[in-house]
């Protein structure tokens, strides 16, 4: 059942509060907690308006979770694409089905910019994210491999 959370796309108003989920998000992926690091990346992703946020935000204001897209492109395709690179919700709401609904906003937006669609990648052993991305008709690509050059 899905708790009684407003859908929206995130704007500079939703700042600290995705800001503290974006925080969750880093501790999850074992970095450490750095509120101000945080909130100064969402800070400059909503201002500079080169990403995408959406929120699940409880009846109190509480940010639930969020899903946050980049904008890519496929040359051969020459269309947009967006890249669903982080997707999260809090603990305390997980098992709730605002991750499904996230992707679900995700997927509508695409559809209202005419991307091609949505891309993502995830952890090998992340198998949870992995049932829900296939259950929402997320196709496995098993033609391709990525490969990672750090400066």
């Amino acid at each position: 059942m899905i708790p009684p959370c407003q859908f929206r796309q995130a704007t500079l108003a939703h700042l600290e509060e995705l800001s503290l989920l974006f925080d969750g998000y880093r501790v999850f992926y074992e970095q450490a907690s750095d509120i101000e690091r945080a909130r100064n990346f969402v800070q400059e992703r909503l201002t500079e308006n080169d990403t995408v946020f959406f929120m699940a935000i409880d009846r109190a204001g509480k940010g639930c979770g969020f899903v946050h897209l980049f904008p890519i492109f496929t040359s051969v395709g020459t269309q947009k694409h967006w890249l669903l690179n982080d997707l999260f919700v809090a603990a305390d709401h997980r098992g709730e089905g605002l991750g499904r609904e996230l992707i679900r906003k995700a997927k509508a937006f695409a559809v209202q910019t005419k991307a091609k669609g949505l891309l993502l990648q995830t952890a090998l052993n992340n198998t949870t994210a992995q049932k829900l991305y296939e259950n929402e008709n997320f196709v496995r690509d098993e033609t391709t491999c990525w490969y990672e050059w750090l400066s």
